[in-house]
């Protein structure tokens, strides 16, 4: 991943460009700041082009924007300052605080120096970093207790392992106090919550019931009934978005090849879940997940699934946006995606394991109508679970 930017003299951003390039997938996105809107245009695997535009109410920065403005601001004297943090990888606007802790002395580039101690957080998430005089990080300490330090190059390199020593996606699940047999004959699953703030996340939904810190997820029942009217606060979820596609003459005829001669929403949904199960060969993906790539690959993890299967979905009409939290998985919640449709009531669904609805070990923690699946950044490390109940 890189991004470039350039800087208006209070350190807030005016143009931006980034690039995210995998095994399977190349990402890139550029804006420029005209008056209060962002301007963006962004391409996926196919290098097709879409344009956006985001209105904002105070200048935008960038991360690295804003350590240089507090590193500035520092010789005023202030010691903390709320900036909105423009972040590429979700296109939105986030509040961000960075407030300074004070001056420690830690080894950098072989050499005991006098760093700024910063405490940056956004997304009910804090990192830590230390810097320069002149905004730039020498240490970084966040997620999963991982610290990033800054080296020289040659240091940098040298006992690399081109093997992977952990894999990600385990390091950051979440252990289960109990095994759960067959996830899929559930009812019912109550747990407990503990090391976050469960005020903060949207966990009551349909099927999901929360007192206090104890959660119940209930199989949902699937409406059979037919429904053309659609809520007028659910439109939103009909229309495309960044990285959700839906208005591209690609995804709108192989929806409507799918859905072909169904009348009922919920049959439209059953058919889009079971191709997007057997055509999507599953396989991790480490870039921002987008539907059209995703359809010309035709390979991806949950996020690719959920993201060309919101497509897919609001292409056909259907309200659907794509749930974000843990399901359970061997001994273990790990972090997923999957879907939820509206066809009259909401009901989730899952494309990585054709599921309809997605079984109950499925806990929503958030969701997003633009599919980046960024909201768990405050939960990853934090959250724990406690299984109280299964039938």
């Amino acid at each position: 991943m890189e991004t470039r930017a350039h800087l208006k003299h209070d350190f807030s951003l005016e143009s931006f460009s980034m690039t995210i390039h995998s095994s399977l997938f190349t990402f890139k996105a550029s804006g420029t700041t005209q008056g209060n809107r962002l301007k963006i245009s962004t391409s996926g695997a196919d290098q097709t082009q879409t344009e956006h535009e985001i209105e904002f109410d105070s200048p935008p920065y960038l991360a690295g924007g804003i350590l240089l403005d507090l590193a500035a601001s520092l010789k005023t004297g202030k010691k903390s300052k709320t900036y909105d943090l423009f972040d590429p990888v979700t296109m939105a606007f986030l509040p961000a605080t960075a407030e300074v802790k004070g001056i420690e002395s830690i080894e950098a580039f072989g050499k005991q120096t006098d760093a700024l101690m910063v405490d940056l957080s956004f997304k009910g998430a804090t990192q830590t970093l230390w810097m320069d005089q002149k905004g730039r990080i020498l240490l970084e300490s966040g997620m999963l207790g991982m610290r990033i330090k800054a080296v020289e190059q040659q240091e940098a390199l040298t006992g690399i392992n081109s093997a992977p020593v952990q894999d990600m996606t385990r390091l950051a699940s979440v252990r289960a106090d109990r095994k759960i047999p067959d996830p899929e004959a559930l009812n019912t699953l109550v747990v407990d919550i503990s090391g976050i703030d469960v005020n903060q996340y949207p966990f009551r939904t349909r099927r999901q019931r929360l007192a206090g810190k104890r959660l119940t997820i209930k199989k949902e029942r699937i409406p059979n009934t037919h429904t053309s009217h659609i809520p007028f606060d659910l439109r939103k979820l009909t229309k495309p978005g960044p990285f959700i596609q839906s208005d591209t003459p690609e995804i709108m005829a192989l929806a409507q090849e799918i859905t072909q001669g169904e009348t009922l929403a919920v049959n439209k949904v059953r058919k889009l879940v079971d191709w997007v199960y057997k055509n999507i060969e599953k396989r991790p993906s480490p870039s921002i997940p987008d539907a059209l790539s995703t359809l010309k690959t035709r390979k991806g993890d949950c996020n690719e699934h959920a993201v060309l299967l919101a497509a897919l979905g609001r292409a056909a009409g259907i309200p659907t946006r794509v749930e974000t939290g843990l399901y359970y998985l061997d001994g273990k919640f790990m972090y997923h995606a999957w879907n939820a449709f509206y066809t009259g009531a909401w009901i989730t669904a899952d494309g990585v394991f054709n599921q309809i609805p997605a079984d109950v070990t499925h806990i929503r923690i958030a969701s997003s109508k633009k599919g980046t699946g960024t909201e768990l950044t405050g939960v990853i490390g934090n959250i724990q679970l406690k299984i109280i109940e299964m039938n």
